[in-house]
């Protein structure tokens, strides 16, 4: 949910014509998603840890369930903001 906060101000940046800012906060976006689908495949564990603080429900037989929903949530998010990223880029004068 972080990486969706960052690219929601980078949005906000975008709206007030800091185009540069929200090229910039979108990219962190990217890398924060695409971090903890990192982290969540390497270490099914720290993804179930992360749920239990959030205090969303976790299977304790099964420590990796929801990884698979987690990953094609991360994966259309991601896809968005780098279509958005994109969008700025362009608009910036970057591509």
């Amino acid at each position: 949910m972080i990486d969706i906060g960052i690219a929601v101000t980078g949005g906000i940046f975008y709206l007030t014509g800091r185009y540069n800012m929200a090229l910039l906060l979108l990219v962190l976006a990217i890398i924060s998603g695409a971090g903890a689908a990192f982290m969540s495949v390497v270490n099914p564990d720290w993804y179930f840890q992360r749920r239990m603080q959030a205090g969303l429900d976790v299977d304790v037989f099964n420590p990796g369930k929801g990884v698979g929903a987690m990953l094609v949530t991360k994966a259309i998010v991601i896809g968005l903001e780098v279509w958005a990223a994109y969008c700025v880029a362009q608009t910036a004068g970057y591509l």
